[in-house]
Formats: C-alpha cells, structure tokens, sequence
C-alpha cells in the first residue's frame, strides 16, 4: 500500500532505505526461537518486502531517464562478527548483507544499485535501554558495558552517531 500511494503521488521512487530493526540482547541458551522469529520478521523479512515492492518504481524511475536509482539497507557490524547476546540478531543482519549482495548482483545491470551500510552500535533510545539490561544479565556495571560489549571491538572506542548512518546513506 505504501508503494501504491508513492506511485500514485510521485510516480516514481529514486531511493529505497530499509532502516526498520530490532536488537533483543538474550544469552543463546536462553533465547527460545520466537527471539529469532520476531527480529527475522522485523529485520529480514521487512528488508525483503522493501525491495520487492520498492522494485517496479525504481524501475520506472530508471525508465524515465534517471541515471540511477539506488537501495541501502542497514546492517549491522553484528551481520560480520556476531556479538555475544545477540546471536539471532546477529543472524538476522547477516541475512540483510546476503540479501543486499544476492539483488545488488541482479540488479547490477538494470541501473539499480544495492548497498548496505554495517554500523556499530549507534546512540539511540533503544541503545540507551539495552545498558542497564546488559548490566544486570553479565553482572558487570553499565560504564563495563559501553566499554567493553558494546565499543570493546571499535576502532576509536566511540559510538557510531545516527549522523554517521545518515551520511553514508546519503552518499549511496
């Protein structure tokens, strides 16, 4: 339905961000498989249906003489190196890189590019409420958690800022 109405008002679309996610932090042994289920339905299955039904106005732009259209998903560096807690999450933005390497590779001829930008964790709310929650299930104090789970494996020790994921998805 949101495609049909941006075709009816725009005729077209230029650009396609798939950012819809969800992060739930669950020891593996305790993660029963509906913690898997909902952040694949939420961070796979959303992506999919993106690009598939985002496909035809894309397509129509290119037809209308656009040089290019473009599709950036939002990964996570988690979809490269795992991350303890977050096993199904991990797996689900895997799938997000797969999935964008499989159309980027279909799509490639028809003008249609398909890229996916991996950050780390980035400063948000739902950051924010996972601290205390990583806290109390590893026993280690909030400031152990930014440090060492969540910035532990940066380069520079910081937070990716939303302005950094906006940036980059812009550029593509």
């Amino acid at each position: 339905a949101v495609f049909e109405a941006v075709g009816e008002q725009y005729g077209q679309l230029d650009v396609l961000v798939n950012n819809a996610g969800i992060m739930l932090a669950k020891p593996f042994a305790e993660a029963g498989i509906e913690v898997l289920r909902r952040q694949l339905r939420i961070n796979v299955e959303s992506v999919y249906m993106g690009m598939h039904g985002a496909l035809p106005l894309l397509r129509e732009a290119i037809a209308r003489g656009a040089t290019t259209a473009s599709i950036v998903n939002i990964a996570s560096i988690y979809g490269k190196v795992g991350g303890e807690q977050y096993a199904a999450y991990s797996a689900t933005k895997g799938a997000v890189r797969a999935l964008t390497k499989a159309v980027a590779l279909e799509l490639a001829t028809s003008k249609i590019r398909v890229n996916a930008v991996c950050p780390g964790f980035v400063r948000t709310p739902l950051v924010d409420k996972q601290i205390p929650e990583q806290s109390k299930a590893l026993g280690i104090s909030e400031e152990e958690v930014i440090k060492k789970v969540m910035l532990g494996k940066t380069v520079d020790g910081e937070f990716t800022t939303v302005d950094d994921v906006a940036r980059t998805a812009v550029f593509l």
